[in-house]
C-alpha cells in the first residue's frame, strides 16, 4: 500500500517536472520573440542615424542658401518641414518601438502565467480524481488525450499568431520610413539643382520639380560666361526665347563682372521677342545702370512704344540720340512716335533727320510721302514714294501709295499700273487686288481673270477676307444684268462687318451710270452695303 503511493507521489512529481519543463520551452521561446524584438530596435537606431545624417544635410543646404544673394524664405519653410517630418518620424519609431516592445513582452507573460495555472489545475485534478480508485485509466486517458500539450500548443499558436500580426506591423511602419527617408534624399537632390537654378532677382519663381528635372543636364558641365551667352544669341536666333533666357541669367549667375552689360541688353532682347516688355525694361535698365549706351535707350523706346506709352518712348528716343546724335535709328523711332500722337510736325521734322544719318531708310521716304498724302500734298508725296523706290524697287509699299495716290487723281491708268506693279513684288497684299479690282470695275472694264485667280488662291477663304471681294462681285452681276448673288451675300455675311471702305467712288460710277433699270439695282445694293458697313 505504502509502495503504490510512493509510486503516486513520484508519478505526480514526473508530470509536475514535465509540465514545468515545457512552460520553460515556452519562456525560452518568449526569450528569442524579446531578442528578435531586440534587433529590431537596432535596426531602428540605425534608422535614427540615418535620419540624423538627413537632418545634417538639410542644415548644410539652409547655410548654403543663405549665403545666396536670393531671398530664402520659401526654401526654410520647406526645410522646417522636412525638420518637422524627421521629428515626427523619429517620434513615430520610438513610440512605435517601445509599444510593440511591452505588448509583446505583456504577452509572453500573460500566457506564461495562464500556461502554468492551467497546466497546475489539470494535475490537481487529475490527483483528486486519482483518490476515487481510478489511477491507471485516468493515466491512460490523460496520456492519450495528452491535454497539457493541447494547452501547450494552444499558448504557442497564440503567441506566434500575435507576434507574427505585431512583426508584419513593424515590418510595414519600417518600409513606409524607408519610403520616406528615400523621400527626403530625393528632395534634398533637388535643392541642390534648385540653387544652380537661382535668378538674382528676389522676385523670381522657385523652380519646380518640373523645371528641375528639365534643367539637370544643363547644370552637370560647368560653363563660362561667354559659353552662356553664346548659347543664349543661338538660342534667339532659333526663336527659342525661353532657351536664351535661361542662358543668360545663368551667366549672369556666375559673378563675372566681364560684360554684364551686353548680357543684361540680350536678356532684354529675349524678352522683348517674349512679349514680356515689363521685364525687358528691367533688363535694359539694369544694363543702363552699366553702361548708358544709346542702343539700350533706342529699345527700351521702342518698348514703351508697343506698350502704346508713346510718351515714355519718346523720353528714351531723345536720351538715345544724346548718346549718339548720329543715331538715325532713333530719329525714325522717334517720328514714329510723333506720328502716333498726331504730331505730324514733329514726325516729318525727325523722319528727315533720319534721313541726314542715313540716306538709304527706304521707310523714312515712305513715312515722308504718307504725310504729305494725309494733307492732300500729293506731288511731294510722289516725289518721296519715287526716292525709295530708287532705294529699293523691290519693295511693295511705294508702288501700292502711288497707286492710291493716283487713284485720289482719278488717273486710274496709272492706278492700275502701280497696283498690279506692287502685287507683282508682293503676290500676298490683298488691299492692292480690291483696289485694282473696284478700280477697273469702277472704269466699266472686266477684271483681270488671271490676278482674280491668283487672288482667290492666295487668300485665305474666310469670311472676313472675302466680305470686300464678294461686294464687288455683286456689283460686277449687276452691271452685267447677272444673278447678282445679293440674298446669299446678306446671308453669308450677315455676322460680319465689312470694315474700313470708302464707298465714294463706287457712288460716283453709279450715278454716272445711264441704264436706269441697271442703276436703280445698283443703288439698292449700295444702300445695303452702306448700312451693312456700320
Amino acid at each position: 500500500m505504502l509502495r503504490g503511493f510512493l509510486l503516486i507521489v513520484l508519478f505526480n512529481i514526473f508530470l509536475f517536472a514535465s509540465a514545468t519543463s515545457r512552460l520553460d520551452n515556452v519562456e525560452a521561446k518568449n526569450s528569442e520573440l524579446q531578442k528578435e524584438l531586440q534587433e529590431q530596435i537596432v535596426n531602428l537606431k540605425v534608422k535614427d542615424n540615418e535620419i540624423d545624417y538627413l537632418k545634417n544635410s538639410l542644415e548644410n543646404i539652409k547655410s548654403k542658401l543663405n549665403d545666396n544673394l536670393i531671398d530664402v524664405k520659401t526654401y526654410d519653410t520647406k526645410i522646417d518641414g522636412f525638420d518637422k517630418r524627421i521629428s515626427d518620424i523619429n517620434f513615430s519609431l520610438v513610440g512605435w518601438g517601445l509599444l510593440l516592445t511591452i505588448l509583446l513582452v505583456a504577452i509572453a507573460i500573460k500566457y506564461s502565467k495562464a500556461a502554468k495555472r492551467e497546466a497546475k489545475e489539470v494535475i490537481e485534478e487529475w490527483i483528486k480524481k486519482e483518490a476515487s480508485g481510478a489511477l491507471e485509466d485516468k493515466i491512460d486517458s490523460h496520456l492519450k488525450n495528452d491535454k497539457k500539450s493541447y494547452i501547450e500548443s494552444h499558448i504557442q499558436q497564440q503567441i506566434d499568431s500575435t507576434v507574427s500580426i505585431e512583426i508584419k506591423r513593424l515590418n510595414a511602419i519600417i518600409e513606409d520610413l524607408k519610403d520616406k527617408v528615400k523621400e527626403g534624399k530625393e528632395e534634398i537632390d533637388d535643392f541642390k539643382q534648385i540653387k544652380a537654378q537661382m535668378l538674382l532677382s528676389v522676385t523670381t519663381d522657385i523652380p519646380t520639380k518640373e523645371d528641375i528635372k528639365n534643367s539637370k543636364e544643363k547644370t552637370i558641365q560647368q560653363k563660362s560666361v561667354k559659353d552662356y551667352y553664346n548659347l543664349g544669341i543661338e538660342a534667339i536666333k532659333q526663336e527659342d526665347y525661353n532657351e536664351a533666357i535661361f542662358n543668360f541669367e545663368q551667366a549672369l549667375m556666375l559673378d563675372d563682372d566681364l560684360e554684364q552689360d551686353k548680357i543684361y541688353f540680350s536678356l532684354g532682347n529675349a524678352y522683348y521677342y517674349k512679349k514680356e516688355y515689363d521685364r525687358a525694361i528691367e533688363a535694359y535698365k539694369r544694363s543702363i545702370d552699366i553702361n548708358p549706351d544709346y542702343k539700350v535707350y533706342n529699345n527700351i523706346g521702342i518698348t514703351y512704344a508697343k506698350k502704346e506709352n508713346y510718351k515714355q518712348a519718346i523720353n528714351y528716343y531723345k536720351k538715345s540720340i544724346v548718346n549718339n546724335p548720329n543715331n538715325s535709328n532713333s530719329f525714325y523711332n522717334l517720328a514714329l512716335s510723333y506720328k502716333k500722337i498726331n504730331d505730324c510736325k514733329n514726325a516729318l521734322k525727325n523722319y528727315k533727320k533720319a534721313l541726314k544719318y542715313d540716306k538709304n531708310s527706304y521707310f523714312s521716304y515712305i513715312n515722308i510721302g504718307n504725310i504729305y498724302f494725309d494733307v492732300n500734298k500729293y506731288e511731294s508725296a510722289i516725289k518721296y514714294y519715287k526716292k525709295a523706290i530708287r532705294i529699293d524697287d523691290k519693295k511693295y509699299q511705294a508702288y501700292y501709295n502711288l497707286g492710291n495716290i493716283h487713284y485720289e487723281k482719278k488717273d486710274f491708268k496709272n492706278a492700275i499700273i502701280y497696283y498690279k506693279e506692287a502685287i507683282k513684288k508682293v503676290p500676298k497684299i490683298q488691299a492692292a487686288y480690291l483696289d485694282l479690282f473696284e478700280l477697273q470695275l469702277i472704269q466699266n472694264l472686266p477684271i483681270d481673270k488671271e490676278l482674280e485667280k491668283q487672288y482667290l488662291s492666295l487668300s485665305s477663304d474666310t469670311k472676313e477676307n472675302r466680305i470686300k471681294y464678294d461686294m464687288l462681285k455683286v456689283f460686277e452681276n449687276i452691271s452685267k444684268c447677272k444673278e447678282n448673288g445679293l440674298n446669299e451675300w446678306l446671308e453669308k455675311y450677315k455676322d460680319v462687318t465689312i470694315g474700313g471702305w470708302s464707298f465714294n467712288e463706287l457712288k460716283e460710277w453709279i450715278n454716272n451710270y445711264e441704264n436706269k433699270e441697271i442703276k436703280e439695282k445698283l443703288l439698292e445694293a449700295l444702300d445695303i452695303f452702306e448700312n451693312h458697313k456700320a
